[in-house]
């Protein structure tokens, strides 16, 4: 089955697909202009995100997604507050795994390398669009900078140093801790 949407907004039901519907064999999912809700994130959407995939059944349990997410994300500089844009254009590989109540036991597990890139679902149903979320986030940088030589603000009268210099009084040395200093020599 391959779901491929181009004019207009994928619906809520394409984009969760429950286990009972994966195959062994790959099934293509095309999504554009895909939505996510961004509301109290570390960014804003510049237009919608493009996920291309594949779902691939890997047992009874265990689904295998593959695939590119894209978009365009702004995002505020950590130090001048300037917002700038980023392109996220990165792969996408996840195991989905589904464990009734049942399987769950409360001893120890020893994890293995392999288990670190399995994400558990609460419920057989892989959501397109939380995974598209999810690689977005691994892709953000660090440090958010809107270039490797970013000066900042000024601490005391708020100028972006980018633009050009300050005049204010705390450029010319002031100490707001010299009073302390001086306690400190007394």
């Amino acid at each position: 089955m391959s779901v491929s949407r181009k004019a207009r907004r994928p619906r809520l039901s394409e984009m969760k697909i429950s286990f009972g519907d994966i195959s062994v064999s790959p099934q293509r999912y095309e999504l554009d202009n895909l939505v996510l809700d961004t509301g109290a994130e570390l960014f804003d959407l510049v237009g919608g995100v493009h996920l291309d995939c594949s779902l691939v059944k890997k047992g009874e349990s265990r689904v295998l997604l593959q695939g590119r997410v894209r978009a365009t994300v702004l995002l505020n500089c950590d130090r001048c507050l300037t917002p700038y844009q980023v392109a996220v254009n990165a792969p996408v590989w996840m195991f989905f795994e589904y464990n009734d109540a049942g399987s769950w036991s409360t001893g120890e597990i020893d994890l293995q390398p392999e288990d670190l890139d399995v994400v558990t679902l609460s419920e057989p149903v892989v959501d397109l669009v939380d995974a598209a979320r999810q690689q977005i986030y691994l892709e953000l940088p660090m440090r958010h900078l809107c270039q490797a030589s970013c000066k900042g603000l000024c601490p005391y009268c708020g100028v972006d140093l980018n633009q050009g210099t300050c005049s204010c009084a705390g450029a010319t040395g002031s100490n707001p801790f010299a009073v302390l200093a001086a306690l400190k020599k007394n």
